[in-house]
């Protein structure tokens, strides 16, 4: 009787331990709801002195459904990656519950699904950086369910059209995508006069990326592998560019989205556009061909075969020479 009760007092704790814990929400699944703008004076602003006036409000055209379960506003001060790097201690992560991006509340206030704005003086605890704004919606549980904010990931200057469809499948060596461009110009913060050349590439998806070390994002163009396949280069234009390109032979089965480049004078990239959001998410195509394993055993095979060939011509020139010493 008594291990009995033991085991009905263990499973009532490891019940209430579980719903206690709080869910795990990913920044990756939330919806762009929310517009949210930030204004300030010119110039360096001062900790303890300089004020930001925030505004906000949801966004119906960026939004799949209604603002109905929205009751919470939560607006935070955020590390921008400049200040981010080597500070493991800022970094970002998908997981909110462990995420240091954005490390200083500034304001929560109830819900209102326009004309909100809010006066902050900048904290004198706020260290030295670079920062944007970030608004998340919470539901009646406290949870996220949708975020906004003061910037964008970068600078997307191109609009980047393709003729694929979300989770299309197309395959290598025979299927055709047709990719169209031009200047985005409700965007961009300089003109498009010191631009030379646009590289269009074939990038994986995060999905086709995942403990795929020679496919990992960087930050650093030299360094990123996200586009491996160049589509294809050409002199920049303003508007009417379009390319269709036949997907090649040598592309691995994977999830993928396009991204143009466009470059500079002096060939040195500029800024970018592609056919998926910010969180590489929409608008995401397949290519059915080789898979990453097959690509590595033809190396192998590949280098096995030069092995081989290396070895018989060592042997027969090691055999010849050994004919000629024995000779009298």
């Amino acid at each position: 009787m008594a291990s009995i009760r033991a085991i009905f007092v263990a499973t009532l704790v490891i019940s209430c331990l579980i719903a206690s814990c709080p869910a795990e929400i990913l920044f990756s699944t939330l919806d762009k709801t929310l517009e949210v703008s930030s204004s300030h004076r010119q110039g360096v602003l001062m900790a303890g002195e300089d004020q930001l006036t925030f505004k906000w409000s949801f966004n119906k055209t960026l939004s799949t459904g209604t603002d109905s379960t929205y009751k919470t506003v939560k607006l935070q001060l955020c590390y921008a990656p400049i200040s981010q790097k080597d500070r493991a201690w800022r970094k970002t992560e998908d997981h909110l519950k462990k995420d240091k991006t954005c490390q200083f509340n500034i304001v929560t206030m109830p819900y209102k699904s326009s004309n909100n704005d809010y006066n902050w003086t900048i904290e004198r605890d706020v260290p030295t950086g670079t920062y944007f704004v970030r608004a998340y919606v919470l539901n009646s549980d406290g949870h996220e369910i949708g975020f906004g904010q003061s910037t964008d990931d970068k600078k997307q200057t191109l609009l980047l059209n393709s003729s694929t469809s979300q989770g299309q499948m197309l395959q290598a060596g025979e299927g055709q995508v047709t990719i169209t461009w031009s200047l985005n110009k409700s965007y961009p913060t300089r003109t498009d006069s010191n631009y030379k050349t646009v590289k269009v590439k074939l990038c994986y998806t995060p999905i086709s990326q995942v403990d795929r070390g020679w496919r990992k994002s960087n930050d650093n163009l030299n360094r990123d592998k996200t586009c491996q396949f160049t589509v294809v280069t050409m002199p920049y234009k303003l508007s009417n560019n379009n390319f269709t390109w036949t997907i090649e032979k040598n592309v691995p089965t994977a999830t993928y989205f396009i991204r143009a480049i466009n470059y500079f004078i002096s060939l040195l990239p500029m800024e970018y556009g592609q056919t998926t959001d910010a969180h590489n998410k929409t608008n995401l195509f397949q290519i059915l061909a080789i898979s990453g394993r097959h690509v590595n055993l033809d190396i192998c095979a590949a280098c096995f075969s030069t092995f081989s060939i290396v070895s018989l011509v060592g042997f027969y020139f090691a055999e010849k020479k050994k004919a000629k010493t024995s000779q009298p």
